[in-house]
């Protein structure tokens, strides 16, 4: 009987426990300030729903209210999550697939937030189209972090706080599958500070540059209406590096060509490229690109000298002088 009973008692723990688990909360708000200043939302007639991961994509029963004190924010909260789970989603007018209607279209990514045990709320610009705003791909290298112990992506999650998300009063978070993690976010042209930091902490242990440390900075230039964007260089977090890290001017194994070049610089590189950066003679980033690049094409850049910076996935890297005709 004394074993039953004790069965019991656990299981009324368990069933507890997990309730607890689910109540973990989040409120999702959609900014439609800008669409209805651009004539693509109108609040009388239309309505804003959430469809995603946490409703099976279908966002009938999951409308957005508008807030109180500012009818250009519609929030819903959701207190059905357990927390640790990734949750994906996207904002959508008139509960419409229509690429005109949702944010992403055209297989655009979704959004994505790891559930928290405490409450959170996450407000984010429609399809991230905001004047003056342009997408900024951030991406930091945790590998050192994981084999000092300081984080575990089965129990840990990393996001960025910096000037364009009031340090992280709504959270920007970054994934990844193996070794860096990386979000695209939208920034306001122009300088931006930021820290990279673990489970939305500002403990000394968890974000980086503690007790006071500088922020990292980026000059974010304006991409709009062209194809090139802003993409900073994939750095690693705390700036702890491995000790086989290193920078060179000369290598053998890596070079750009031809120098002179004309329209497209080839890259060689034996390891799988990470990141490719060009300055002038200044120092004014121009051209940056995240990913195993090949190729870039440099017929946009004026007749001048330039510096060419490329990082490799092993963590080398090598700068070259190039001239361009």
């Amino acid at each position: 009987m004394k074993k039953h009973v004790l069965l019991l008692m656990i299981a009324a723990l368990m069933i507890k426990g997990l309730t607890i688990a689910q109540n973990a909360k989040i409120t999702f708000i959609a900014d439609m300030t800008y669409m209805i200043k651009a004539g693509k939302f109108d609040k009388t007639n239309d309505f804003v729903d959430i469809a995603g991961t946490l409703n099976g994509w279908d966002g009938s029963n999951s409308h957005l209210a508008p807030m109180p004190g500012n009818d250009s924010l519609y929030a819903i909260t959701i207190d059905t999550f357990t927390a640790g789970t990734v949750v994906e989603y996207k904002f959508r007018i008139n509960g419409s697939w229509d690429n005109d209607k949702h944010e992403f279209p055209s297989g655009g990514p979704n959004r994505k937030i790891t559930v928290r045990k405490d409450s959170i709320g996450v407000k984010k610009i429609f399809n991230n189209y905001r004047p003056g705003y342009v997408p900024v791909q951030i991406s930091v290298n945790m590998s050192v972090a994981k084999e000092k112990g300081k984080f575990d992506p089965e129990t840990n999650f990393l996001d960025v706080a910096g000037t364009f998300n009031d340090w992280g009063a709504s959270p920007d978070e970054l994934f990844g599958t193996e070794d860096v993690y990386s979000a695209t976010i939208l920034c306001p042209i122009g300088e931006i500070q930021f820290k990279c930091r673990i489970d939305g902490s500002w403990d000394d242990a968890k974000h980086e540059f503690p007790a006071g440390g500088a922020a990292r900075t980026y000059n974010v230039f304006d991409t709009t209406g062209v194809k090139s964007t802003n993409v900073i260089p994939v750095f690693y977090f705390n700036n702890e590096k491995p000790a086989q890290t290193s920078i060179s001017t000369v290598s053998a194994n890596m070079a750009c060509y031809p120098n002179p070049c004309y329209d497209v610089l080839n890259i060689k590189a034996v390891n799988e490229v990470n990141s490719i950066a060009i300055f002038d003679i200044t120092g004014k980033q121009l051209i940056n690109y995240y990913g195993n690049i090949k190729s870039v094409n440099v017929s946009g850049l004026n007749a001048g000298t330039y510096i060419v910076k490329i990082s490799e996935s092993s963590g080398k890297a090598f700068t070259q002088r190039i001239v361009k005709k």
